[in-house]
């Protein structure tokens, strides 16, 4: 997990290499950089989407990917707000609009848990890394492992794309997955600031397509929870599916 205090609004900031410009670079909520010459990888993943495989392929920028490996992971804010590339977004959300997105939400988001999960295998970072590497949600996409934070910051930025659902980040010892508020959901899992929620558990193949279910709580039936993010206007979709 993170360790810095993720409840605050972090102002940090360095001087520009520069000393005679004095200006500040903020590393805070930062846009994607506009760079020449990137490389672009193509990706491919089979997933099982309304009890069928699909194959989705889409492009991932390489060099975009790489400058967040060494960007300073501030908190999960900074995370989940990280953009995709130009090349990631217009290739894969059209994709997912047509194949997942559909006047059944429930069934939507679903399929949204399928994608996530099933476009990388699940290994925690310490055994994979050797050390704590939370990821931008395009650099979740462009890896062969991924674990709980990886999944759940991906997971975050495809819901708050299209949908404008209030979306909760819910940290564990040890764990962490995403709660959302979906209109008339009629399962009740969770009321937090007098809305209903509804567990999403990313990390957890075995509930593929259950929301609000998670081994995690049959091991742990009654966890401490850190609750990030309940603003609204953190969730907004930044893209409309064409009808």
């Amino acid at each position: 997990m993170i360790s810095d205090d993720l409840d605050r609004e972090f102002s940090l900031s360095q001087l520009v290499i520069n000393p005679k410009s004095f200006k500040i670079f903020s590393i805070t909520n930062p846009k994607i950089p506009k760079l020449k010459n990137c490389k672009i990888e193509e990706r491919s993943v089979s997933v099982i989407l309304n009890q069928k495989e699909v194959k989705i392929s889409f492009y991932i920028n390489r060099t975009i990917v790489d400058v967040f490996k060494d960007y300073p992971k501030i908190n999960y804010n900074f995370l989940v707000n990280v953009e995709f590339s130009e090349e990631c977004k217009n290739s894969l959300l059209p994709q997912l609009c047509k194949l997942i997105i559909s006047k059944d939400t429930v069934n939507s988001i679903k399929n949204i848990l399928s994608f996530v999960q099933e476009s990388a295998e699940y290994k925690e970072d310490l055994d994979n890394y050797g050390f704590e590497n939370p990821s931008t949600p395009e650099q979740a996409l462009s890896c062969k492992f991924t674990d709980c934070e990886d999944r759940s910051v991906l997971f975050y930025y495809l819901i708050k794309s299209f949908y404008r659902y209030e979306i909760l980040m819910l940290e564990y010892p040890n764990h962490i997955n995403v709660g959302v508020a979906i209109p008339n959901y009629p399962k009740l899992e969770f009321l937090y600031d007098k809305k209903k929620f509804v567990i999403c558990e990313p990390a957890d193949m075995s509930k593929r397509t259950v929301l609000g279910s998670s081994s995690f709580f049959e091991k742990y039936p009654n966890p401490k929870v850190r609750i990030h993010y309940s603003k609204k206007d953190f969730v907004r979709n930044s893209f409309i599916c064409a009808d």
